[in-house]
């Protein structure tokens, strides 16, 4: 898992629900090291870990633009043993 991806997790798991629009402006502005994404790559990244067979994020609002489209931890579907909230940091 990416730097980015790791840093995404970490926050949405800290900020609770939050706009996808929301994770990019904190990790590029506060979290990320070596800021570089555009925000189409940012949402291209973290589709991976919406879209995978266990996901370790949930999207809600699909009516809405990505960028206000909601996050969440994919834990109420998924659970790993010895993980926090389905995921590893």
């Amino acid at each position: 898992m990416s730097l980015t991806e790791r840093l995404s997790l970490a926050y949405i798991a800290e900020a609770g629900p939050v706009a996808f629009g929301r994770v990019y402006a904190e990790l590029m502005a506060k979290r990320e090291p070596l800021p570089f994404l555009g925000d189409m790559m940012f949402h291209a990244l973290l589709r991976p870990l919406i879209d995978g067979e266990h996901p370790l994020l949930t999207k809600t609002e699909a009516h809405l633009e990505w960028p206000r489209r909601v996050l969440a931890p994919g834990c109420a579907k998924t659970r790993y043993p010895g993980t926090r909230c389905g995921f590893r940091l």
